[in-house]
């Protein structure tokens, strides 16, 4: 196709019912519109010529055939008017065949595939982001995709996969999606960082392009920690972003004993040990990972023992 997908659509989309069923209805509707404002308009010039006729004493009947010529005289004009403006539409629409190289049921099947996901592309557009990064996992992330959208291989495949978005696609895009209610945001990146843990856990370059992503969405510190909190502990090169602590305070060795347990560690364990420790039980137990589909409230009671461990003994 000799033209941009975005290009053919917008042109096409004023060019399509040029000839088809659907087009005609359309038109037969605003004719009949058409017809009843003409009629409207015969009614008024019918008693007004009417009225004239009484003035000067002339027949009433000048009155109504006034009406009669006006009536036919309106809907002349715009039975013209139309047949002018669909013999125009139907010359660019063959050029625009002729450009595309493409016959006129391709044009709708590519113009109804279209319609049929764009108000999904604000979400392709971001998720092929996050996908592209990690490549190795796109099948499980069509999967993931699939069962979210409900569209065939082919369309995740095309949309999230395959298609160039350009800057100014990706731009246009990211306003809708910072345009969106909370609710959404928060939906939607969950979204994105289930389809970057799918496979082996979330890469460095991943995690950067999701914490801009959190930054871009305009989410205030509160609710990005929440997103580290929940995510961090899936990251392949786990990093606690949270400062380490020494004070224990009141927190003697036999109040943190039971939390040891629960990591299985003994009270001697170094920082980094329980850093570890504590990062493959996150990646066995948490609830977000596909392996855990089957168990989900079980992995969230257990990651919350695992935290709430994690987060005594780290003080």
């Amino acid at each position: 196709m000799n033209i941009s997908e975005k290009d053919f659509i917008e042109e096409y989309k004023e060019l399509r019912h040029c000839t088809d069923f659907d087009g005609c209805l359309d038109k037969l509707g605003l004719s009949i519109f058409f017809l009843f404002v003409s009629l409207y308009f015969s009614i008024i010039v019918c008693f007004f010529v009417m009225g004239i006729c009484e003035i000067f004493g002339f027949p009433s009947f000048f009155g109504i055939l006034a009406g009669i010529v006006s009536l036919i005289s309106l809907f002349i004009l715009y039975i013209i008017c139309e047949f002018k403006d669909r013999k125009e539409k139907i010359a660019k629409k063959r050029i625009l065949l002729e450009k595309t190289n493409l016959s006129e049921d391709e044009c709708n099947k590519i113009y109804d595939e279209f319609r049929k996901v764009k108000n999904h592309l604000t979400y392709f557009s971001i998720i092929q982001q996050v996908c592209r990064l990690n490549p190795n996992a796109s099948y499980s992330q069509e999967d993931l995709l699939k069962g979210l959208f409900g569209f065939d291989d082919a369309t995740i495949k095309k949309y999230v996969f395959e298609k160039e978005y350009t800057e100014e696609d990706l731009k246009f895009y990211g306003e809708h999606a910072i345009a969106m209610d909370l609710k959404e945001k928060k939906s939607f990146v969950d979204l994105l960082f289930k389809l970057a843990i799918v496979l082996d856990g979330i890469h460095n370059d991943e995690w950067k392009l999701l914490m801009q992503i959190l930054a871009d969405f305009k989410f205030n510190k509160n609710y990005i920690n929440l997103f580290i909190r929940r995510y961090g502990p899936l990251r392949t090169e786990f990093e606690d972003e949270r400062k380490d602590s020494t004070s224990t305070g009141e927190r003697t060795v036999a109040f943190l004993n039971p939390y040891y347990a629960i990591l299985g560690l003994d009270n001697s364990a170094s920082e980094e040990e329980i850093k570890k420790v504590y990062h493959a039980l996150a990646l066995e137990h948490h609830p977000d990972l596909p392996k855990n589909a089957g168990r989900i409230q079980e992995c969230e009671e257990m990651m919350a023992k695992i935290n709430e461990a994690y987060e005594k003994i780290r003080g």
